[in-house]
């Protein structure tokens, strides 16, 4: 499994443009894919204080196994039309917090739904990235998307050179980068990002970006979309939860809704 493409996928809902992603990448970096199916023990799948009875356990578990039935046809007809594509599946239960952070943690890159369900686990995500300290694409709707204009949630002062080396074979595809600066641009702006990101070809864009009422990550997603960018790229401290990087807002409430792939390199 060492440096593998590593699926994260629970459900059929994103499941092509996951592994679409995923082919991509194992072409582009030479490796294989592995898809791993996560599913939580039923009881934590339930709302904190209920009571889950054994036909109910019974139940939520039935309904778990007929989605990974689903999926697991999915995933080998799509490896029937993609036959030079190395893959292999995987189906795991139990406690995916640490499951996928040990799994995480051997991949080049962690591909996941923008809105995993409960039967993933509440953690399963932020493990996934945050214990593993690996590039991570989360996909939120089923459609492959293009790689030429990258939108970047860039500040002036962020500590970008380690993110930009680790990341140079994710950001080099892109020929265009708009980098969406937090509040407005004072003269050695510019020429910051252009130190950071200078090792990449195409054109840097300077936005300036105001805030407002809403969460910090909520402007990005809307001004990426609004740029015609193919992908949103941003930093994330691995010390903290990606809710305190978008800035006191629901970070579920935001990967919900957005409207193009997030990319989180590592600070």
């Amino acid at each position: 499994m060492s440096a593998a493409i590593l699926a994260i996928l629970p459900t059929a809902e994103t499941a092509h443009a996951i592994l679409d992603y995923a082919a991509h990448y194992a072409v582009l970096l030479g490796r294989e894919i592995l898809v791993l199916h996560p599913w939580a023990d039923p009881l934590s799948t339930t709302e904190m204080g209920e009571v889950l009875s054994v036909a109910g356990e019974q139940e939520i578990k039935a309904a778990q196994e007929n989605v990974a039935r689903i999926v697991a046809a999915l995933v080998d007809d799509w490896a029937q039309k993609h036959t030079p594509i190395r893959l292999r599946r995987h189906e795991k239960w139990g406690c995916m917090t640490h499951y996928i952070a040990a799994c995480g943690a051997e991949a080049a890159l962690i591909i996941a739904p923008a809105s995993p369900p409960k039967s993933v686990g509440a953690d399963a995500l932020d493990a996934a990235l945050f214990e593993t300290d690996r590039p991570m694409l989360v996909v939120p709707n089923d459609k492959l998307g293009g790689f030429s204009h990258l939108a970047v949630g860039w500040k002036t002062g962020d500590q970008w050179r380690d993110s930009v080396e680790a990341g140079q074979v994710f950001l080099a595809e892109f020929s265009t980068l708009t980098m969406l600066h937090q509040g407005s641009l004072a003269p050695g702006d510019e020429q910051a990002a252009r130190v950071a990101f200078g090792g990449l070809p195409g054109q840097i864009n300077m936005v300036s970006i105001q805030e407002d009422q809403r969460a910090l990550g909520e402007i990005l997603a809307e001004q990426a979309v609004a740029a015609r960018a193919d992908m949103l790229l941003i930093q994330a401290n691995r010390h903290h939860k990606i809710m305190q990087w978008f800035t006191g807002s629901d970070s579920r409430s935001i990967l919900a809704n957005l409207r193009l792939p997030l990319l989180i390199l590592n600070g």
